[in-house]
């Protein structure tokens, strides 16, 4: 069952924040079925990472990549499974979108699993590609938006 979530915002994250930085590794390595020591690599080398949170809790997050191509890359989304259903990845996904804008990309994608294809669609993201993961041999989509 969901909890209810009474005061909800996102923002990025500074070095300052290396206990969110953690907070939002734990959440991701739920969602995504990750090792721990991959998504931290992931995070230190990128930089770019959104948490939402109720009050002080991290109750989602992301992490992406800047193109040179002017494409915001988002490596990963995820929201902590007792927040499911109350507007965190969709808060989470609009943050990371504005965040693009600030730094004048115009578009964003995201690689996915085929379940989540029709979450992103409904948000105005296209399918970009298709292909079978290497490392989990599952079916994955890339979905774009262009920013305007």
């Amino acid at each position: 069952m969901a909890r209810k979530i009474e005061t909800l915002y996102s923002r990025a994250l500074t070095q300052r924040d290396m206990d969110k930085y953690f907070e939002v590794v734990n959440i991701l390595e739920i969602s995504h079925r990750a090792t721990f020591n991959n998504l931290y690599d992931e995070i230190k080398n990128v930089k770019d990472t959104i948490a939402s949170f109720s009050g002080n809790q991290v109750v989602g997050g992301l992490i992406g990549s800047r193109l040179n191509s002017g494409i915001y890359f988002v490596r990963f989304l995820g929201v902590d499974p007792r927040f499911e259903k109350n507007g965190v990845g969709t808060l989470t996904l609009n943050r990371a979108e504005n965040f693009s804008r600030e730094i004048d990309f115009d578009r964003i994608a995201f690689e996915t699993h085929f379940r989540n294809v029709e979450w992103y669609q409904r948000r105005g993201y296209a399918r970009f590609d298709e292909f079978q993961s290497l490392r989990s041999n599952d079916n994955r989509v890339i979905l774009s938006k262009e920013l305007v």
